[in-house]
């Protein structure tokens, strides 16, 4: 399956046009780890957006496990992307999985004027929705830990 019909099937895509999609296209790639396989490092400078296609990755946040991710087109990121700061997490492959990795500093760089505007618009829309997301989940987590 080409990268480009994989984004008919993410919904972090869901807003963006043909046309966007057929420009992004180039800016990604596919990408195998393995078990135990570090991906990214609390820290580190990151300009990736990794989407998963399969397998299941740990979410540590200060050596503390946070969350696994197992869900196709599941996205990790986007916090460092979307705040321009260092990776707030550190990834790990739990299981043998594949990735498809856009390069968002090449993104930016590829695109001009109007076209510019119009993907940044849906790229932050998208991080934003599913910032908003995980923050009700931070919030409904945290809800049960007040009441102890």
């Amino acid at each position: 399956m080409m990268n480009l019909e994989l984004f008919d099937k993410i919904p972090f895509f869901e807003s963006f046009s043909e046309e966007q999609l057929q420009r992004l296209y180039p800016l990604t790639e596919r990408r195998v780890y393995q078990k135990g396989e570090l991906i990214r490092s609390q820290g580190d400078v990151n300009f990736e957006l990794c989407f998963l296609l399969n397998g299941a990755v740990d979410v540590k946040v200060d050596d503390q496990f946070v969350v696994t991710i197992n869900e196709y087109g599941e996205i990790f990121g986007e916090m460092s992307i979307a705040q321009h700061t260092t990776s707030t997490a550190t990834v790990i492959a739990q299981s043998d999985c594949t990735m498809l990795v856009l390069n968002f500093q090449e993104l930016q760089q590829s695109l001009i004027g109007p076209e510019r505007e119009a993907v940044l618009k849906n790229f932050y829309k998208a991080c934003s929705e599913i910032l908003a997301k995980k923050l009700i989940r931070t919030n409904q987590i945290a809800k049960t830990f007040k009441g102890q």
